[in-house]
């Protein structure tokens, strides 16, 4: 797998959780599906927000997601999400 892992400092929880991020990847997305996924603290899962299986190699393509339930499930004590960016090597 190749897994780009970040993390968002929360400036508030109110509202909801939005990330956005642009992404090039050199095994074409249509062999293997890129996924956006954010850490659920609460039940140890990854969880995906969105994925991209149809982006051409080394093109750059965007994926984003949003939580708006449930939220104080995603941060920890400091107010930091963790999301990671993974796609299979298969």
């Amino acid at each position: 797998h190749a897994i780009f892992l970040f993390k968002i400092k929360l400036s508030s929880v109110h509202g909801g959780i939005f990330v956005t991020s642009w992404v090039k990847s050199s095994m074409a997305p249509i062999i293997s599906t890129v996924y956006l996924q954010v850490y659920n603290r609460v039940s140890s899962v990854w969880e995906t927000l969105d994925n991209n299986n149809s982006a051409a190699i080394n093109t750059p393509f965007e994926l984003s997601g949003s939580i708006t339930t449930n939220i104080s499930q995603y941060y920890d004590e400091s107010l930091v999400v963790s999301f990671r960016i993974m796609q299979s090597a298969d």
